[in-house]
């Protein structure tokens, strides 16, 4: 009876440690998958950077534009929008208070 529990605790512990090799496996694989992924898109943005050289970048800017010239157009109402978004919060106080008469 003794031998029969030996032999049993040693079989799930073979069994636990086999389950464990498989999880480091899995483990192995995942961290290699996510290390190549990394890698990958790393060298994609290293070499597009490298490829599309400025005249490039302005060249396909200016075919934007011939196909729609309206994307680009510089209006008072954008360029308000666009300043109201860079404005920090101070700035912001600032402008608001020089409009009421207070100064900062």
């Amino acid at each position: 009876m003794q031998k029969y529990q030996v032999w049993r605790t040693l079989a799930i512990i073979n069994f636990l440690l086999q389950i464990h090799s498989a999880f480091s496996k899995l483990n192995e694989l995942i961290l290699f998958t996510i290390y190549f992924s990394t890698l990958h898109q790393f060298l994609f943005l290293l070499f597009s950077k490298i490829i599309n050289t400025p005249s490039q970048i302005t060249k396909s800017n200016n075919q934007i534009l011939e196909q729609n010239p309206k994307s680009f157009l510089i209006t008072k109402e954008n360029t308000e929008i666009f300043n109201r978004v860079k404005m920090t919060d101070l700035q912001r106080r600032r402008v608001q208070g020089r409009n009421e008469g207070k100064s900062f």
